[in-house]
């Protein structure tokens, strides 16, 4: 139930919030990053110049960009904890070996 000052939009912003918060950032589909991937080639997405269009924008842009390094610094740590962990190659999801 919803109380006097919680409007039905305010809950789906929360909601929005909150599942980007809670976003499984270990496990970004690789189709996930190819889609995304001319949004971050374009000069124009980057969070400085979205500002000055809208903050919220901005922040998601940030949010965007930030995911992916997360997600690329990670698939680059598994890949040398693997190889230099285990002394040989072995198979991960981004490996082709």
């Amino acid at each position: 139930m919803l109380d006097h000052g919680t409007s039905p939009l305010s809950l789906q912003v929360d909601d929005f919030l909150n599942s980007l918060i809670n976003y499984e950032k270990e496990n970004i589909p690789e189709m996930v990053t190819k889609a995304v991937q001319p949004y971050l080639d374009n000069p124009e997405f980057d969070p400085d110049f979205i500002r000055s269009k809208s903050t919220a924008a901005a922040g998601l842009c940030a949010w965007v960009i930030n995911i992916i390094r997360y997600d690329a610094i990670s698939i680059l740590l598994s890949y040398a904890t693997c190889i230099f962990g285990s002394g040989r190659l072995c198979e991960l999801k981004f490996c082709k070996v």
